[in-house]
């Protein structure tokens, strides 16, 4: 996937230094309040997280039916230990039939326990208040032989832990329809998207992996995706990204490790992405684009040995990084069209460029250490920076 421009691919689905006396009124940011305002609603919707997650750790009912792929049968009383269902879908049903019999007005958790094996299937979950749980990732796996792995449209909130989804042609995990999944422990390979957000749905995932899938996470048409300590492994430096919001969708990132993708991260258009730490994005073609009045906010991370540009700002975005380390990228800032960044307390060393400004980019560089690069900063066509010492 490339990005020579934003409407290229909207329709397929991206220097002699200047320093001034006093900041300039152009250098600087104009929403502020619209950051703010994505802050804040970022932070109702976790709150709102925390509320079903604390709902579903203390639902006063709670059963579970049992899939096998190996001794499961398929039939209208399957679903206990002794005689489990064949497939995660007959499990599914089964899942339903107990919840409409339930007399009871309380939350009736639904566990659907997934035994180590393959499951050849693609899964549709339109139930509220289940939870998917595997032997383990890559010990239960859903390899889908066309469409999702798993689908959920619907319902909320869905649950999944140790499990494997994959789909060579289609999503692992895809959800619609102002759906909230909760996500552990899972792993998501060899598919075109590891998980796929549409339509307001959310997701938040935590200790997972993802391994040569074409794109990991995509959280567009605003949707929202939190990740928290897991793994992304990309296909190639010529292909794909790890994580694209999009749309006016929102994302979140902490104690994440992006590499071997072209784009470690996309924010366009409208996007919002905020990370919190622990952030380490090395090995990519790009480390991060923004572009499309989407703003990024970095902070107590790595952008690192990325082939062509650490971070890119162009069409209007604009970026915030905080206690960053930025080191041995091609160039480590570009920020061209309109866009602007606004750097604080951190380290570019050792980039073939530091910082570039083009095209009006614009910038504030608050106490950076920008030395040791071939070319520490560059400026063309009205691109312009301050920079405290």
């Amino acid at each position: 996937m490339t990005f020579p421009r934003l409407s290229t691919f909207m329709t397929s689905l991206l220097f002699c230094g200047l320093l001034f006396g006093s900041e300039p009124a152009s250098a600087q940011p104009s929403n502020d309040a619209s950051r703010s305002e994505r802050k804040e609603r970022l932070r109702n919707l976790k709150q709102s997280f925390k509320s079903i997650e604390t709902q579903a750790a203390n639902a006063n009912t709670e059963e579970s039916v049992y899939v096998n792929a190996t001794s499961g049968r398929d039939t209208d009383a399957c679903g206990t230990q002794t005689r489990p269902c064949l497939t995660i879908t007959q499990g599914l049903k089964r899942a339903r039939e107990i919840q409409t019999e339930s007399k009871t007005t309380d939350i009736k958790l639904i566990n659907i326990e997934i035994a180590a094996g393959i499951y050849a299937e693609s899964v549709a979950v339109k139930l509220s208040w289940i939870r998917l749980r595997g032997a383990g990732a890559g010990v239960s796996m859903i390899q889908s032989p066309g469409g999702p792995a798993v689908l959920v449209s619907s319902a909320q909130p869905v649950f999944f832990e140790g499990l494997t989804m994959s789909s060579l042609n289609s999503t692992g995990l895809g959800a619609i329809n102002d759906t909230f999944i909760g996500v552990s422990g899972c792993e998501f390979r060899d598919s075109r998207t590891g998980i796929a957000l549409f339509t307001q749905s959310s997701a938040e995932v935590t200790s997972s992996t993802f391994s040569n899938n074409n794109n990991s996470v995509v959280a567009v048409a605003s949707s929202t995706a939190l990740l928290f300590d897991s793994v992304i492994t990309g296909k190639s430096t010529n292909q794909g990204s790890g994580v694209i919001i999009g749309d006016g969708g929102m994302g979140e990132l902490e104690n994440v490790s992006i590499s071997q993708t072209r784009t470690g991260v996309a924010v366009y258009p409208n996007a919002t992405l905020f990370t919190f730490g622990g952030l380490n994005i090395s090995n990519n073609r790009i480390g991060c684009f923004v572009a499309g009045s989407s703003y990024l906010e970095l902070s107590d991370s790595t952008v690192s040995n990325n082939s062509s540009v650490g971070v890119l700002l162009d069409l209007g975005s604009s970026a915030g990084m905080f206690s960053m380390t930025l080191n041995n990228n091609g160039t480590a800032i570009s920020v061209n069209g309109n866009s602007y960044v606004d750097i604080g307390n951190s380290e570019v060393k050792f980039n073939n460029l530091g910082i570039g400004f083009d095209l009006f980019g614009k910038g504030v560089l608050r106490q950076v250490d920008v030395s040791n690069n071939t070319s520490n900063t560059q400026t063309s066509r009205g691109g312009e920076f301050f920079a405290e010492p």
